[in-house]
């Protein structure tokens, strides 16, 4: 009697923990999206150069990372393909968790400092202040082919818009994380014979997601910033010739990026002065900047 007691009250444990695991919905379900990647357009301050470099050079996507954060924030899936360095992407499929509401974050080019073991973040807010590429030096000079620019953008992912069967299709617009800058130089009525161009207090990596706050409390110690290499010194007369650079974007007012021109008089005598990017001291990613410098005096 007992042992049948014993039997049946096991069944009946079994029976309920069956019909439980029944009852709870899966944390598993997965969905397949296509991600329509596009490309913001740089905006430009000043005029724009006569001679920009080539958008060939600096729209190219080689990899894409996407990270998933869930509506606690939390990262829930990721995914990091390669692919065929090109100017367009055709859809670009992943896929993500199921989730009520989800923050999809996009990352191009970032695989030189991003491997595939990468440890993102965990949360989203840690993502959006979180420091990258200290060691990667964006300066490009003399309308040189420059490195893949790294690019991010954002979007939601809500239950919504996913779609009962088949791929779920959503937007994402990504942002070059640098910014450009063209310095362009000519003589007037002057008679130096070379001039040479130096960027100073480069910021040597990037914020994700960038507040004037965050980057004044990131970038405070001197070894976040260089002073990029001087170029060789370069004739100059009356039509303007261009330096270009590629640099992380600036937000602290009191390390701003500036720029620093020394010149040559016919006698050998070297002048050398500072002159700021932006009137306000702050250099914005995905922004081209257009410097123009006119060289004047004797040249002695």
């Amino acid at each position: 009697m007992k042992v049948e007691k014993i039997i049946l009250v096991v069944s009946v444990l079994l029976c309920f923990l069956a019909c439980g695991r029944e009852e709870i919905p899966s944390t598993e379900d997965t969905v397949t999206v296509s991600l329509n990647i596009s490309q913001e357009e740089m905006n430009t301050i000043g005029t724009k150069a006569m001679f920009p470099l080539d958008p060939k050079v600096e729209n190219p996507i080689a990899d894409i990372w996407v990270l998933q954060y869930d509506e606690l924030g939390q990262l829930c899936a990721s995914d990091h393909q390669e692919k065929t360095p090109s100017l367009s992407i055709p859809d670009h499929e992943v896929t993500l968790k199921r989730r009520p509401t989800s923050t999809i974050v996009v990352f191009a080019n970032v695989g030189d400092i991003a491997e595939d073991d990468y440890p993102w973040p965990a949360t989203i807010a840690l993502l959006r202040k979180s420091r990258m590429a200290d060691d990667k030096s964006l300066d490009i000079t003399g309308g040189a082919a420059p490195k893949r620019l790294y690019m991010v953008g954002e979007t939601v992912l809500t239950e919504d818009k996913i779609q009962s069967e088949g791929t779920t299709s959503i937007n994402v617009m990504l942002s070059r994380i640098c910014c450009k800058l063209a310095v362009g130089v000519h003589q007037s009525g002057s008679e130096f014979s070379d001039i040479q161009v130096k960027i100073l207090n480069g910021a040597k990596g990037f914020i994700v997601f960038p507040t004037v706050e965050s980057f004044t409390d990131t970038y405070v110690d001197n070894t976040y910033y260089t002073d990029y290499t001087e170029d060789k010194p370069q004739s100059v007369g009356s039509a303007r010739k261009y330096f270009y650079y590629y640099l992380y974007e600036n937000m602290n007012k009191d390390r701003q990026t500036k720029i620093q021109v020394t010149v040559t008089g016919k006698n050998g005598t070297k002048r050398t002065r500072i002159f700021p990017i932006t009137s306000h001291g702050e250099l914005i990613r995905n922004t081209y900047y257009n410097v123009d410098l006119e060289l004047k005096g004797s040249g002695n």
